[in-house]
């Protein structure tokens, strides 16, 4: 079952990660929990339930039970929030519709994506604290392994 991962607090934002990987969702829950306010979810399903208007990233596996990533994003696009999108996925990247900006991967326009932002398995700490500092400019994210 999801769990917030941390307290909350009105001043950090909202992340919330999906991915049927227990080990990786809770690992990436406890590098973000010290400036964000972390909620957690091990399907798609699960994902899908526990969001609010208040997430303001979702960082969701693309293969898991029920629901893929691709779903989730689909059906968060007809709620209120307008969070940031990022697919987390172990297939390899096609550069052909993605471009590297900001040491990770970004949407080129020219090719639609529901999906905000892309990064591959295995993550890094660093990469994604990275990735989640250019959504939410106004976090200061260190980067420390």
């Amino acid at each position: 079952m999801s769990t917030p991962a941390t307290r909350p607090s009105e001043q950090n934002p909202t992340v919330l990660i999906a991915d049927d990987e227990s080990a990786l969702t809770d690992s990436v829950a406890l590098w973000l929990a010290d400036q964000y306010d972390v909620r957690t979810a091990y399907t798609g399903t699960e994902a899908v339930d526990i969001y609010d208007d208040s997430v303001d990233i979702v960082i969701v596996d693309r293969r898991m039970p029920g629901l893929s990533g691709d779903e989730v994003c689909t059906q968060l696009q007809d709620r209120a929030g307008n969070p940031k999108m990022i697919l987390l996925t172990a297939s390899s990247i096609n550069h052909s519709h993605w471009s590297h900006t900001h040491n990770h991967m970004i949407t080129d326009k020219s090719k639609p994506s529901p999906f905000d932002g892309r990064i591959q398995k295995p993550i890094s700490k660093a990469d994604l604290l990275d990735m989640i500092s250019d959504f939410m400019p106004s976090c200061s994210a260190e980067s420390s392994d």
